[in-house]
């Protein structure tokens, strides 16, 4: 295994550099202090190259739909000096210490400026407001090198991963989920408004002709028919597959706003306290449950009489027969999941 902390260049250097100062001491001559003098300068000049500040300017950065942060940012050396360092590796990290990013940019010498771009691994669920830059640098003659950590300010939320819509309508019809009126998801309302693009809005629900004549993502909200009510569950009890469920749920919440007066429920642990919430930020911080009976409790009676009920859950939640015989009530699980990767439901 290979020692990182440990620069045998440096170490052959300075040792050559003692035995110098040494043969110096004890041989002075115009020659043995040339040589003083020029390993001194050598010294000095690798010394200062590793002694790097840095700020950062321009930082721009893109949600993928693969929950990918696509990062870009000009990093500045402070008072505008020159670099020293011959190449550098920069390693992008979460606020959890999570490695998102490495690579090792070279060719950086004397040079004042860098234009750095980072396509990140995929993210986990949750708001970011900061994110670790970590420097590991090497200075002239690889004598010294330079390591810092800064902070980079940043502002997005990473939500569940989307499934496909074409996934989503086949699930649908082979789960005969009716919804009230399955056709009439597909027909076109009434136009409410048109309004900007949002981040948690649907990709399939930009309406391209508007937004390639105001040269940006535009939406159109429709009016909605008033019978057409769906209210969707997300029971977080504890699962191996919990964030593939919450994928479900979130992928289903997305397209069926779009068509219908959709009521979301997210039931599960946020903050360590199992609880009832229904805002859509609330995607990005429930956790698993393992407390079975205070879930049910939370669910409550169903009222299945003007709308049609659809529940995500884990298969090894077991619901009493009230629930399981309810009409217009849909119980999506694990199940699922497997039919939508392709696989055969068990």
């Amino acid at each position: 295994m290979k020692l990182r902390f440990i620069n045998w260049r440096g170490f052959v250097f300075l040792l050559v550099y003692f035995f110098t100062i040494l043969y110096t001491l004890t041989f002075p001559s115009s020659v043995s202090w040339f040589i003083f003098y020029s390993f001194s300068f050598v010294l000095l000049a690798a010394f200062f190259s590793a002694r790097l500040k840095v700020y950062f300017k321009n930082i721009q950065w893109v949600v993928t739909e693969d929950n990918r942060l696509d990062l870009s940012f000009t990093l500045y050396r402070r008072w505008h000096l020159l670099f020293l360092l011959s190449s550098f590796e920069l390693i992008l990290t979460d606020q959890q210490g999570t490695q998102l990013f490495q690579t090792i940019y070279p060719d950086l010498f004397l040079k004042n400026h860098s234009e750095l771009r980072a396509l990140s691994q995929p993210m986990t669920r949750g708001h970011y407001e900061q994110l670790a830059v970590q420097i590991r640098g090497i200075g002239l003659f690889g004598l010294f090198r330079h390591r810092s950590t800064h902070s980079l300010s940043v502002d997005f939320a990473i939500y569940p991963k989307k499934v496909p819509q074409d996934r989503i309508l086949k699930l649908l019809s082979k789960q005969a989920i009716r919804l009230t009126d399955l056709d009439s998801l597909s027909h076109a309302f009434e136009v409410k408004e048109l309004r900007a693009y949002q981040p948690r809005d649907a990709i399939g629900s930009i309406d391209w002709k508007s937004s390639l004549k105001r040269e940006q993502w535009m939406i159109k909200e429709y009016d909605r028919e008033d019978h057409l009510s769906i209210s969707l569950y997300f029971l977080g009890f504890s699962s191996s597959q919990f964030e593939d469920l919450l994928s479900l749920a979130y992928s289903l919440d997305q397209y069926l706003s779009a068509y219908s007066k959709n009521d979301l429920t997210l039931l599960g642990s946020f903050s360590g306290q199992t609880a009832k919430h229904s805002h859509p930020n609330d995607y990005l911080t429930i956790q698993s449950s393992e407390d079975h009976q205070h879930l049910l409790k939370l669910l409550g009676p169903l009222d299945t009489f003007k709308t049609t009920i659809l529940i995500i859950a884990p298969r090894n939640m077991s619901f009493p027969d009230s629930i399981k015989n309810t009409p217009n009530l849909f119980i999506l699980d694990e199940r699922q999941l497997d039919s939508l990767k392709g696989g055969a439901e068990k």
